[in-house]
């Protein structure tokens, strides 16, 4: 298949997409899909993306595509919520991050059929020379046009972390943004020891029986376990959904013995029993 061909399948594609969303949103549709709201919709999002990511980790490109799928008929679907509000519509959408890519890439040559008033060929002084070089440079150039060119000042850099996000991803990003203004561990050794002290100190915190100060000390336990594992070049999200993924793989393996002798909530297999299993 030429690129050309490849195009024009795609265009079809979101075409039909486009059409079937309205059929559902339309005088005959569905009656769930015509009662949703734009804020009814937040957690349909959240959860088809985390079904998304979950089949990319679980490295299953069929399973990839249907996610992906249900992914882009929500933001298809939640787009169309917003136009019968009078807010906006699909194409606005795609064309505002259409001249965002663009803006925010001057080291690519898009070709000018692409370009519109809102993104035109940039040579704004302290964006950086208009030529591709590593990905430190691309990013640090992203993050100069946000500022110098579209005009996004934010009292502080953690301000672009979204306040939704969960609590691990937010302190794994807020390390993320402040290290990119030089507060950093100068290596893996020093986040990790860094971890160490905040292990010791919920040790000491054991001694009080204050239950609000154990909770601060595991907090900053977990805050500094973020902080390592970006100094070791692990993202902790991903890596913690792959343990969960692990752990519920392997208990699942051994529940049905558990049960086969047995156990249950109110008498359960002593310890040393399931860890037997558990080998």
């Amino acid at each position: 298949m030429t690129a050309k061909e490849s195009e024009e399948q795609a265009i079809e594609a979101f075409k039909r997409l486009y059409q079937v969303t309205q059929a559902l949103l339309g005088e005959n549709g569905c009656p769930w899909d015509k009662a949703q709201t734009p804020l009814t919709m937040r957690s349909f999002l959240m959860e088809e993306m985390n079904e998304a990511i979950d089949a990319i980790t679980e490295c299953k490109p069929q399973h990839a595509k249907e996610e992906l799928g249900d992914t882009l008929f929500n933001i298809m679907l939640t787009s169309a919520l917003y136009t019968r509000e009078g807010d906006f519509d699909i194409s606005q959408v795609m064309n505002d991050i259409a001249s965002k890519l663009i803006r925010r890439h001057p080291h690519i040559k898009f070709d000018s059929s692409l370009r519109n008033k809102d993104c035109p060929e940039m040579s704004e002084e302290g964006v950086g020379a208009q030529e591709n070089t590593d990905i430190k440079t691309v990013l640090n150039r992203w993050d100069r046009i946000k500022e110098n060119v579209e005009g996004r000042h934010a009292k502080s850099v953690l301000d672009s972390v979204p306040k939704g996000f969960p609590p691990l991803q937010k302190s794994y990003d807020y390390c993320n943004r402040a290290a990119k203004q030089g507060f950093d561990w100068p290596s893996e050794k020093e986040a990790r020891e860094k971890f160490e002290e905040e292990l010791k100190e919920v040790d000491e915190t054991l001694k009080e029986n204050n239950a609000s100060h154990l909770e601060e000390e595991v907090g900053d336990v977990l805050f500094a376990m973020a902080s390592w594992a970006r100094k070791l070049g692990v993202d902790p999200v991903v890596a913690l959904q792959g343990a969960c993924n692990k752990f519920y793989k392997h208990y699942t393996s051994i529940e049905e013995k558990i049960k086969a002798e047995g156990a249950s909530s109110s008498h359960p297999l002593p310890l040393s029993r399931i860890n037997d299993l558990w080998r």
